[in-house]
């Protein structure tokens, strides 16, 4: 296992205390996506410089990285776009990393800064501009309260979580297993709001395993003509044939998609902030992160889209799938950044995610996507849920398979 010898302590998120209410309330604008002003800066000729990596994604976007970079030149990219008509759509600062996305008509331009690489990655599309969400959506505030649900599932492993927002509608994390279906449909039920329809705004696929879209597959043949998805959110991984992974959101996926009607689907990247309502939305890492710097076929069970969602009172982070070779980086790129008040345990929670990555986050819930046997008997990293355990900072430890178990979106 690669060893991390450095992690960079970096500044924390400042959030609001607002509490959640079942009161409308107008959210405050730390949730909302800021613009930068560039005017002072002068632009970098992004056409005269030679890429360090490009890296092509299975979507044909193009990713380009250069090393060495400062961040008066990630401004200057930015200025660069600017001047080549691009909107500015959203710029982020995650700790010490900055991050800006442009979009020109179906074009896009993301870029981000990695401040203790320094390096500057760029993706371009021809076609993701125009399914981005809503810059700084109308509906802003409802009398729901925001809550997160793991799914009960009568599965070993597994992942499916339901985030209910202010205003009654969804943003939905994976699903996990057919076997979850009927359950998943009954909670999507009874959390919605008498007399609504179900409004799914964001669907987050993590990563293409079974255990992961099972529950999507099979939803959409059953139940899509029931519910409106606004959008999809999910990682082009690299079509590299020599890769041996599974090719679900190459072909099958978007077939299934194709099953919600008018339904978006947004390529994310490292760096990238929505908003959804009364929450936000950062992407911290995406599975290119990790076939950016060792494309090796080993690492798709060890990769997957991180993120984490938002209010101005608590924020709850989702490592899918995540194990060694990207936790590990993502500790270097964020450290103390990480804090978050609720963890989504990484892979399954039993296996291959070390200590370290935990003592940055310091979560007080604990999300374990498996069952309790598993949680309990498993041999792999037996030690990293023990020291979990006795921390001070762990108050709950929550498995899925007992009951779907529904997590008010308030600091405990």
């Amino acid at each position: 296992m690669k060893k991390v010898i450095v992690f960079f302590l970096l500044i924390s998120t400042v959030l609001c205390t607002f509490g959640c209410s079942q009161e409308p309330v107008v959210v405050p604008m730390a949730t909302e996506i800021i613009e930068k002003n560039f005017a002072d800066i002068q632009p970098l000729d992004i056409a005269s410089l030679t890429p360090d990596k490009t890296y092509i994604c299975q979507n044909k976007d193009v990713m380009s990285s250069y090393y060495k970079m400062t961040l008066e030149q990630m401004q200057g990219a930015c200025k660069y776009y600017e001047e080549q008509g691009y909107t500015q759509y959203s710029y982020h600062e995650a700790g010490e990393n900055i991050s800006a996305t442009y979009a020109k008509d179906a074009q896009m331009a993301h870029l981000y800064w990695i401040k203790c690489e320094k390096r500057l990655t760029i993706i371009t599309s021809d076609k993701n501009g125009a399914a981005l969400p809503v810059k700084n959506p109308a509906t802003r505030t409802g009398n729901v309260k925001t809550t997160v649900t793991q799914l009960k599932s009568p599965e070993t492993n597994g992942m499916g979580y339901i985030i209910q927002l202010a205003d009654g509608s969804f943003i939905i994390y994976d699903g996990g297993r057919e076997t979850v279906m009927e359950e998943f449909w009954r909670v999507l039920n009874e959390l919605t709001p008498d007399g609504e329809e179900i409004l799914i705004r964001a669907w987050v696929i993590t990563h293409a395993h079974g255990d992961h879209f099972d529950l999507f597959h099979a939803f959409s043949g059953k139940y899509a003509d029931k519910v409106t998805v606004e959008r999809f959110l999910i990682s082009p991984v690299s079509h590299d044939t020599e890769q041996k992974i599974n090719k679900y959101l190459d072909k099958g996926f978007l077939e299934d998609a194709a099953a919600f009607k008018d339904a978006e689907i947004c390529y994310v990247y490292t760096g990238m902030v929505f908003t959804f309502c009364n929450l936000r939305m950062e992407i911290l890492m995406t599975h290119q992160d990790v076939y950016y710097i060792d494309a090796i076929s080993d690492k798709f069970n060890s990769s997957c889209t991180i993120s984490r969602v938002y209010s101005d009172d608590c924020n709850m982070l989702f490592l899918a799938d995540a194990t060694n070779d990207e936790t590990e980086v993502m500790a270097c790129y964020y450290g103390d950044y990480l804090k978050s008040d609720m963890c989504q345990m990484s892979h399954h929670g039993y296996s291959n995610c070390p200590l370290v990555v935990y003592r940055h986050i310091k979560a007080s819930i604990l999300w374990y996507p498996c069952d309790k046997a598993s949680y309990l008997n498993s041999a792999s990293d037996i030690d990293v849920r023990e020291s979990l355990r006795k921390s001070k900072y762990s108050m709950e430890i929550i498995n899925h398979d007992e009951e779907s178990v529904t997590k008010e979106f308030v600091k405990q």
